[in-house]
């Protein structure tokens, strides 16, 4: 449906193995432990997301909610959120807590061995969110007022 469902996916006890473990012996794959309360979660994602179509493949972005799968995040010993476990050849081979700028987020792939299509940019102003990026982060909020004040910009797309 849109880019992202290629590269990101939400991943639980069910598909663990297959997409994260296995899929991780042909390309990396970053685990993002989250929760829908958890601000810096809402820093984070989008940043992540983006960055996975910007890798065009060269990486999976696999989301875990804490708050549904509990055991998955006692099995990493989840204490903090974010948190992001890199898989690579089938094991966690790096992590990080905490929420990261788009730099920092590039440097973490590049030690992973991803690579990008255009050079990033780390120090050009950050783009504006397309009304689309913000319909999608309102939504996730739970905020309803907030939806129907993107409905301009979201018609002015058609």
């Amino acid at each position: 449906m849109n880019e992202t469902s290629n590269h990101v996916f939400e991943a639980g006890e069910a598909n663990f193995t297959m997409d994260v473990v296995e899929a991780s012996q042909t390309v990396p794959v970053l685990v993002d432990f989250w929760a829908a309360w958890c601000e810096p979660c809402k820093q984070l994602t989008p940043l992540l997301e983006s960055l996975a179509v910007r890798a065009s493949g060269r990486f999976k972005l696999a989301k875990v909610d804490t708050e549904k799968e509990q055991r998955l995040a006692q099995a990493f010993q989840v204490q903090s959120i974010p948190f992001v476990v890199a898989f690579v050849a089938g094991k966690p081979v790096d992590a990080f807590v905490g929420a990261k700028s788009e730099p920092e987020l590039i440097e973490f792939l590049c030690k992973l061995g991803v690579s990008f299509d255009e050079d990033p940019k780390p120090d050009a102003e950050p783009k504006e969110a397309s009304a689309y990026e913000k319909a999608i982060a309102t939504l996730r909020d739970g905020d309803p007022q907030g939806l129907a004040s993107l409905v301009p910009e979201l018609e002015a797309l058609e």
